[in-house]
């Protein structure tokens, strides 16, 4: 949530700032005679300041045509009337016309160097134009004449932050919160919190906005930023209460519902978010990430008949954008429209440039994108004729297990886990990687780059996938003999049953029979190729569950489980992972976890602090430590239900 991007925003803050532009200005000139300001031009005629005023009054009307006429007239009337062409550049300022602004604003300068607010109006015309070296400059001649004005600290402040001068920002909004009291504090929190959000010091973040909502909690800003401070920690809920207040202050802001729709959307409740995204696209119609986060929500339920008309939605504003036709496209193949999938396929790969082609390809790694053509005739699930494929498991000591494999011939052992959700092989001579560079998001936040490469040909037992591509870790996250991850954008073409008590992992186009007496079927969704279930932990806290047979023990973020903490944790041990990274934990025990009609007791569970690894934080996991209790696991992908077979 930039606060300070969008059209929309920056119309709003020019036209509030010019109106305390102007309002200052006749502060100005009703200055005592020991101002620092110099007096009025002595050839300035009483016409030309009725003009003027005229013009100023005009413009806070919103009337900005009948504003610039006047102003003109003041001109015409007397050219060396500094007022007249600053009052002209706030309403250029206001219309976005910052040619002219830039124009008047210098020439106000030239007549009279030592007006503040002349450099005050340039400095924001420099913003307009994102010359913020620039505009930082004015805001300094503006404090160097008038050293008591609390408004210019806190807009150098913003240009410090925008120029990463956190130090000096930091101090700006300090010296702002020694200059005034009551309700103005609150603008030097907000804008000293978002120094520290880009710090990422949370927690001071965190302590200024809520402070802001204390001094004034009728300002729906300071509970937006709030929210995203929570999101950043990994707290939800809490995300989720803030907008909830900001929406209940300004009901008809469209972003706001858009971003509790993505809160809703990370912990799982899909019907609320989706409430959420349509709201937000009903306010603002050419919102395009409202229809996506609809379509996001309606595919993680299966609906893609539903998912598909907002992805449509989507295509009318962001056209150009191949991604966005790859959305579209998988919609159809799950549909099983193919004939549809292949020309939005076709389409989108016109306009990918190659790092865009390579993302595509992951998100569909059995496409043959040379030779769209021949999706068009498939009648039928591209695996109907395939056989039951049956593929021994090795369990480690470390607590993953691995399957054979082949890749281009060779022999390999890849470790299964339904928690990844791109298939990837550690970089060797085996497989080298392209040259591109992709960048992804660890748990943690922080960015790693990873290769790509397309394996010749890649067997499992019966199966056989030829020009597959791989994500290529440059550096292997696991030791011998796992040489990669088989993940959910393979595993989600099939029925995957992973027999623990026979140690076998079955691949197939259907549900197995079995004794209904020992079964317990729940429901599943699918986020980025990985199952999803509800759970309810110890009978009053819902959350979602990532089934992850990547992880040997099962995890939780300490922000989901705070009304199940009675201790207060000492985080003593270290648990890792190629995407959690290395954090701090410490085991607790669950009384009872209900997934589905199961109830499952004492569940231990490692708790970590959310705001370690924030992109974790949306769910439990439930790891093989878990899964291990059953004689087997059924994952149905494209029926969205898990069936768990009890010993």
């Amino acid at each position: 949530m930039d606060c300070e991007s969008g059209n929309e925003f920056l119309n709003i803050r020019v036209f509030i700032a010019s109106i305390i532009l102007l309002a200052q200005l006749q502060q100005d000139a009703a200055a005592a005679p020991n101002s620092t300001e110099p007096n009025k031009p002595a050839g300035v005629t009483l016409r030309a300041k009725a003009y003027a005023e005229r013009a100023s009054n005009f413009a806070k009307s919103g009337n900005y045509q009948k504003a610039l006429e006047y102003s003109h007239a003041a001109i015409k009337l007397d050219p060396k009337f500094a007022r007249a062409y600053l009052y002209r550049g706030s309403i250029y300022l206001t219309k976005q016309d910052f040619a002219n602004a830039l124009d008047d604003c210098t020439k106000a300068i030239s007549l009279e160097p030592r007006i503040s607010i002349n450099y005050a109006m340039r400095a924001q015309v420099y913003e307009g134009l994102k010359k913020y070296k620039l505009a930082l400059q004015d805001w300094n001649m503006a404090i160097s004449i008038d050293p008591k004005n609390h408004d210019y600290y806190l807009r150098r402040a913003t240009r410090y932050r925008q120029l990463e001068v956190y130090g000096q920002a930091i101090n700006d909004c300090n010296m702002v919160l020694k200059m005034v009291s009551g309700k103005a504090k609150s603008a030097a929190y907000i804008e000293r919190g978002l120094t520290y959000l880009s710090l990422k010091n949370f927690r001071k973040a965190l302590k200024d906005y809520s402070t802001a909502i204390e001094i004034s909690p009728e300002r729906p800003l300071a509970y937006s930023l709030r929210s995203i401070v929570y999101r950043c920690l990994g707290r939800y809920y809490d995300e989720i209460k803030d907008l909830t207040s900001a929406i209940a202050i300004n009901p008809q802001n469209g972003s706001l519902y858009l971003f509790r729709a993505g809160a809703y959307f990370q912990v799982g409740l899909l019907r609320e978010s989706i409430d959420d995204s349509r709201k937000a696209a009903n306010l603002s119609p050419f919102l395009w990430e409202a229809y996506q986060q609809t379509a996001n929500a309606y595919e993680e339920l299966g609906l893609y008949k539903e998912s598909i008309q907002f992805r449509s939605k989507v295509l009318k504003i962001k056209g150009n954008d191949p991604l966005c036709w790859d959305d579209r496209a998988r919609a159809y193949w799950n549909l099983r429209l193919f004939a549809e999938a292949m020309k939005d396929w076709q389409t989108g790969k016109r306009l990918a440039k190659p790092t865009e082609l390579i993302l595509m390809r992951l998100n569909n790694p059995l496409v043959n994108f040379s030779n769209l053509e021949t999706i068009g005739r498939k009648t039928d699930d591209c695996f109907a004729n395939s056989k039951r494929t049956t593929l021994p498991f090795r369990l480690l000591t470390c607590g993953h297990f691995t399957v054979p494999a082949y890749l281009n011939q060779t022999a390999v052992q890849l470790m299964v886990d339904t928690g990844c959700g791109r298939t990837r092989v550690w970089d060797s001579q085996l497989i080298r990687k392209e040259g591109t560079i992709l960048q992804s998001q660890e748990a943690d936040g922080n960015s790693y780059s990873y290769g790509f490469a397309e394996c010749r040909k890649v067997e499992l037992g019966s199966l056989a996938f030829s020009n597959l591509p791989l994500v290529v870790d440059t550096k292997p996250s696991h030791e011998k003999p796992v040489y990669g991850l088989l993940a959910g954008n393979i595993l989600e073409n099939f029925v995957v049953k992973i027999d623990y008590q026979t140690r076998k992992v079955i691949l197939s186009n259907s549900l197995e029979s079995s004794d209904t007496t020992k079964t317990t079927v729940v429901p599943m969704r699918l986020r980025d190729h990985c199952p999803i279930c509800n759970v309810l932990v110890n009978g009053n806290m819902r959350a979602s569950a990532l089934l992850d047979t990547g992880s040997p023990s099962s995890l939780a973020p300490d922000s989901l489980l705070d009304s199940n903490l009675t201790d207060k944790l000492s985080y003593p041990n270290k648990i890792s992972g190629p995407w959690l990274g290395k954090l701090s934990s410490q085991k607790i025990s669950i009384k009872r976890l209900r997934i589905g009609s199961l109830d499952c007791k004492s569940l231990v569970l490692n708790v970590y602090h959310s705001s370690d690894a924030p992109k974790a934080a949306t769910e439990i996991i439930l790891g093989n430590d878990f899964l291990q209790q059953f004689k087997s696991v059924s994952f149905d992908y494209r029926g969205r239900k898990i069936v768990f077979e009890s010993k």
